[in-house]
């Protein structure tokens, strides 16, 4: 295991904790509420930190559902909370789980008139938008039956599915080339999709991997289509051949950095790097911190 930093020396954590306005007695009494055992010394140290951020008791057994929990964003959505990873899920309780990519959602939800979700699992960000724009198209996809199961159950759980239909259009499909195909899994490429968006519209890639083959079926585009890609990449080079694809295809790039905060309250993914980008076809200019 690499040495653990000294976290208490950096004048941004130092500041992050007086602004929490707690004091160092009550920051110890609070080591007490985490077990010990195996855990390392970060781990609970990042449990520390979580628990004085969003206030929630720290418990040695948990049930294994943490039931239905209301996430705050604009608007709040509610998703079925599962207890398989205690930390990851206070994370997301908390609003911080990709909480980087939340300000540029936050602006193109209320510009896109279409939102395109590939890689939905549960569904929470094709909710956010169908609830934020009710007369948007709205469309996740996500080939994995155990979180299209949770999708399924958010969208009733959040009152966008009713017996005259569903808010949000779900498909099963593998979206990217045919060449990619997964057996038994049925292909379409991207530019099915976006061919009856409304636009502007958004796309969102989360495929683990994936990614460049996805944005590859989505090209050529017609010249008119405007569109913007929020995509999660996961290898600096599927990053740089995601980069290469937009430009050469007339888009405008911009990465999203990870908080710096991420090395107090990382996500745990087991790959090395993690990071979103977000690419813009239109004459838009918004100002995003990088």
């Amino acid at each position: 295991m690499s040495a653990i930093p000294n976290y208490l020396a950096n004048p941004r954590w130092l500041l992050a904790a007086w602004r929490c306005g707690l004091s160092i007695p009550r920051k110890i009494l609070l080591l007490d509420l985490i077990p010990r055992g195996t855990v390392s010394p970060l781990r609970r140290f990042r449990f520390v930190l979580v628990r004085i951020l969003i206030g929630s008791s720290f418990h040695r057994n948990e049930p294994r559902s943490l039931g239905i929990v209301k996430i705050t964003w604009s608007p709040s959505v509610q998703i079925l909370l599962l207890n398989r990873n205690p930390f990851l899920s206070r994370l997301r309780r908390a609003g911080l789980w990709e909480n980087e990519i939340r300000p540029v959602l936050t602006t193109l939800v209320k510009e896109c008139q279409g939102f395109l979700d590939i890689g939905s699992h549960d569904g929470f960000y094709a909710m956010v938008f169908a609830k934020s724009r009710p007369g948007a198209s709205v469309t996740a996809v996500e080939p994995d039956s155990g979180p299209r199961s949770l999708l399924y159950q958010h969208c009733w759980l959040n009152k966008l599915t009713t017996e005259e239909g569903s808010r949000i259009e779900i498909d099963t499909a593998f979206v990217g080339e045919a060449r990619d195909a997964r057996a038994g899994v049925v292909t379409r490429p991207m530019k099915e999709y976006i061919a009856r968006m409304s636009q502007p519209g958004l796309v969102k890639i989360d495929i683990d991997g994936g990614e460049a083959s996805a944005l590859r079926s989505a090209f050529p585009l017609s010249p008119w289509r405007r569109l913007y890609f929020v995509i999660e990449t996961h290898s600096l080079d599927l990053e740089n051949e995601c980069v290469t694809l937009l430009i050469e295809n007339g888009f405008r790039v911009r990465i999203i950095r990870n908080a710096w905060w991420r090395t107090l309250l990382a996500e745990e993914r087991p790959i090395p790097h993690n990071r979103w980008l977000v690419a813009w076809n239109t004459e838009t200019e918004w100002n995003l911190s990088s």
